[in-house]
């Protein structure tokens, strides 16, 4: 969603904000930059974004910035903690296991007692349980293909 800065005390508000604020006034969508800076706006852009190493790294605002006036949001990479790593992997895991036994389900009824399963049949289905125990479970998985 686009964001401005209030000229005149820095506060950062939307596009519905500043609507809401004129009520009785009938506006072009999307509003060009002329008209946000008659009403003592600029444009906040969204500014460069800092590489991150997923699954532990994430970017978070860490307020705006000028330069050369222009006003830009400014990032920071964040690093999980102990605990958030674990709580990081424990979700991956669980979403990771809920993919494998979706996929375990689509094959299910090779597993009836009145089809005769095929030999390749018999090694996905075990590749998908065996997931789990990849060395890269649960971020880095490379999941069987479906014969």
């Amino acid at each position: 969603m686009t964001e401005f800065r209030k000229n005149t005390d820095g506060t950062v508000e939307s596009a519905l904000d500043i609507l809401a604020q004129h009520k009785n006034t009938s506006f072009p969508s999307p509003m060009t930059n002329e008209i946000i800076e008659g009403l003592g706006y600029k444009k906040l852009n969204e500014g460069t974004y800092p590489a991150t190493t997923p699954p532990y790294e994430s970017l978070q605002q860490n307020g705006i910035k000028e330069i050369s006036g222009e006003w830009y949001k400014d990032w920071t990479v964040v690093t999980a903690t102990g605990d958030e790593k674990t709580a990081i992997d424990t979700n991956q895991a669980q979403l990771s296991r809920n993919a494998r036994d979706g996929y375990l389900a689509e094959t299910d009824w090779a597993a009836g007692s009145d089809v005769t399963m095929s030999d390749d049949m018999k090694t996905y289905r075990q590749n998908l349980r065996d997931v789990p125990t990849q060395s890269g479970f649960p971020h880095a998985i490379t999941w069987p293909t479906k014969p």
